[in-house]
This record gives C-alpha cells, sequence and structure tokens, in this order.
C-alpha cells in the first residue's frame, strides 16, 4: 500500500523511537513557523536561509513528517507543524525560564516558584509582597495564575495558594483562612432593598467557579425558596466586582476583597446581614519535595503572620 501525500518521508533505519531531535533543529523549525519563511527564521537567529532550511529538513526526516508545504517564496506549514509547533513553542518557553531561573540563582539567592488564584493573588497578596521580599532580599519569587487545579507534577510549582477543601492528592496542605463572604453593590443602590427575599428577585451577580454561591447565601438568610442561579456569569471575582461597582446588580465577594471597598465607601453592603461563612478556606499547598527548601519555609512563615496580622484587624473593625 503506497502512502499519501500527508504522510511525508518515511522514518529512516536510524531514528531511534527514544532518541530526540537536536534543539538547533526545533529552534529553526518554530521560527520557521512563525514567519512562513526560511529567509525570515534566518535573519531572526542570525543564521543563513541554508542553514536553517537544512536544520528544518533534518527535523523531518527525524519525526517522519512532512512540516511544510514548499510554495515558493513562502512556505504553508501542514497541519501536523501547526500543531507540533504549540508544543515545541510551549517546551522552548519552558526551556528559557529554567535557563533563566539557573543563571538568578546563586549561592545566597533562593527562587520559589508560586502558583496564585487570580482574585487572591491580584487583591490580598501582591500588595503584601513587598513586605516580604524586604525581609528576604535573597529570595525571588515567580508567580504564575491558574483558575484550575495546579499541577505538582510537571515540577514547575513550588507551591501554590488553593481555594476549597483540604484533599490535595500528594500534596500537603496547610489553612491560611477561612472563607466569608459578603453581598455587596454600589451606593447607588443602596437602600433599594431591605431582606434577603427583596435581593433575592434582583440582578445577581454569578461565578462560573461557584454556581451556588448565591444560593447557599440565600437560604443561610431564611430565602431558600428563590432562586439564586439567575443573572450573569463572570470568569473570576474581579469581573464581578467591576460589574457590581458599575452598578450592574449584587455581587458575592470574599470578605478580604469587600472590606476594603466598604471601608472607602466604594461599595456598600446589599442587605443586612449580609455575610456569611462559606465551609471552604484558603490553602497553602506544595508537594513533599518542597517541605525543605528553603524559601518556601521563609513564604509560609512570612504568610502566617501576615494573615493573622491582617485577620486581627478586620476583626476588630468588624466588631
Amino acid at each position: 500500500m503506497s502512502a499519501t501525500p500527508n504522510d511525508g518521508p518515511a522514518k529512516g533505519p536510524d531514528q531511534g523511537d527514544g532518541e530526540l531531535p537536536s534543539l538547533t533543529a526545533l529552534t529553526a523549525f518554530e521560527a520557521t513557523l512563525r514567519h512562513s519563511s526560511f529567509t525570515g527564521a534566518a535573519k531572526e537567529l542570525c543564521r543563513t536561509q541554508g542553514a536553517v532550511s537544512r536544520q528544518v529538513a533534518l527535523l523531518e526526516a527525524h519525526i517522519g513528517r512532512e512540516l511544510f508545504h514548499r510554495e515558493h517564496p513562502r512556505l504553508r506549514p501542514t497541519r501536523a507543524a501547526v500543531e507540533f509547533g504549540a508544543k515545541v513553542e510551549m517546551l522552548l518557553g519552558r526551556l528559557k525560564a529554567a535557563v533563566a531561573d539557573v543563571r538568578e540563582s546563586g549561592p545566597t539567592t533562593n527562587v520559589l516558584h508560586l502558583a496564585l488564584l487570580p482574585t487572591f493573588g491580584t487583591t490580598w497578596l501582591i500588595p503584601r509582597i513587598p513586605s516580604f521580599l524586604k525581609q528576604h532580599p535573597d529570595i525571588s519569587v515567580q508567580f504564575t495564575t491558574s483558575l484550575r487545579a495546579f499541577d505538582f507534577d510537571s515540577g514547575d510549582i513550588d507551591a501554590a495558594i488553593h481555594y476549597g477543601s483540604a484533599t490535595w492528592p500528594g500534596g500537603r496542605t496547610e489553612m491560611l483562612m477561612k472563607e466569608e463572604v459578603v453581598a455587596v453593590c454600589a451606593p447607588s443602590l443602596a437602600g433599594k432593598v431591605a431582606s434577603a427575599e427583596e435581593l433575592a428577585d434582583e440582578t445577581l451577580l454569578q461565578l462560573v467557579s461557584r454556581p451556588n454561591a448565591w444560593k447557599q447565601w440565600l437560604e443561610a438568610h431564611g430565602a431558600g425558596a428563590a432562586d439564586g442561579r439567575r443573572g450573569p456569569r463572570f470568569e473570576h471575582h474581579m469581573m464581578a466586582l467591576e460589574a457590581a461597582r458599575a452598578g450592574l446588580g449584587y455581587a458575592l465577594l470574599p470578605d478580604f476583597v469587600a472590606d476594603p471597598l466598604l471601608a472607602s465607601g466604594e461599595l456598600v453592603e446589599a442587605a443586612p446581614p449580609s455575610r456569611f461563612a462559606t465551609t471552604r478556606s484558603y490553602w497553602l499547598v506544595y508537594p513533599e519535595r518542597s517541605l525543605e527548601l528553603p524559601a518556601l519555609v521563609a513564604f509560609r512563615d512570612w504568610l502566617r503572620n501576615a494573615i493573622r496580622a491582617d485577620r486581627g484587624s478586620q476583626g476588630s473593625a468588624k466588631g
């Protein structure tokens, strides 16, 4: 049975399945894919056009697939090239980051790779992190954010701030703070509703990751029969916060997000009592391999003290 044109060149006898292509070939391919041109890639890589072309040809021979249709004067990538290129770009980016980490690391320097939830990172941790860096000038913190579960198996993350339960397979968890949410709105809506039952009829700003948040809040405030799942949906708290600030409706925000805005008058509490303690918490999570990492030990101690001081001051203000 003959090969179709899309099959590309056959795999050579010296190409073992476990052998990796050269980094030079991968770099040449990735640059060629972005430029759709050997000439453009050659200029970027400070190589000759012929050298780049040869590296791409070697890569095609190695993987046994055609990556470009040669349509002079441009190249047209095959579907395999597009799919493979996305993975190569990601891997080259991670390799560059790893090299940068090694360059930064020295006899007195530690690097902590910390994964964050966007809202917690933006509103609570980032404004306070200068205090940590001032206390530990030898430590460099690299941040990444995600709404999805963090993967410690990749080896890219030393620790993460996690919201939810204490369960995290393969990781240790330390509770940072329990969550309390506050029903808030713009000052223009202040006094419009006087009870949870009345609030249930208004526009409730929903969070995609917490579809039952308003339902639980209404049940806790004696309006369990109301439908708490109506209203526009947002991907994370900061979007819901901006919608509430604009007067679009009522939002449920974690108290560490809401309290500074309530104190400044940018937002007001919706229908008192507006607070509700959920059954979930914020956790510091890390794999066993990070247990004795000096940068994590220092960060963990600082974080505990910072949260203790912050929650204590909030408690006094609420009281």
